[in-house]
């Protein structure tokens, strides 16, 4: 005698549609999410002589999720950012900073909302292919 549990072929509908997405939205919003966030807290932090540096900050969406980069256009933003030799005969030094001074450190910054972020974008998805969180 066969036994047969109800809802378990919409649930493994659902759980299909679900890991299906899994791999490009939510990783996709929670990146975009996180890269717009970051550049939130790192903008104030770039010096602002004309603007144009603070400016230059955004977030490129990629195959993977998204980034935060600065400097397009900009060609002084990677000494701004980094440090190093700079200027008509490299005649300037800033203090190299291995991981920046702006962007990573505006990441870390904000590491307990990427967390929360995570987590509303999985139970966004979990939502809209009709599994109830827990």
């Amino acid at each position: 005698m066969p036994i047969y549990v109800r809802g378990t072929d919409e649930f493994t509908g659902k759980m299909r549609l679900f890991i299906a997405r899994v791999p490009n939205e939510v990783v996709k919003e929670s990146g975009k999410s996180l890269a717009e966030e970051t550049i939130k807290a790192a903008r104030p932090e770039v010096p602002v002589a004309t603007g144009r540096a603070a400016a230059s900050l955004r977030e490129v969406t990629t195959s993977f999720g998204a980034i935060a980069e600065g400097g397009e256009g900009v060609e002084y933003y990677t000494y701004l950012e980094y440090g190093g030799l700079s200027g008509p005969g490299l005649s300037t030094y800033r203090e190299v900073y291995q991981n920046g001074r702006y962007i990573y450190p505006a990441y870390e910054s904000i590491q307990g909302e990427v967390t929360k972020t995570g987590d509303d974008n999985l139970e966004a998805l979990l939502n809209r292919v009709g599994l109830e969180p827990h």
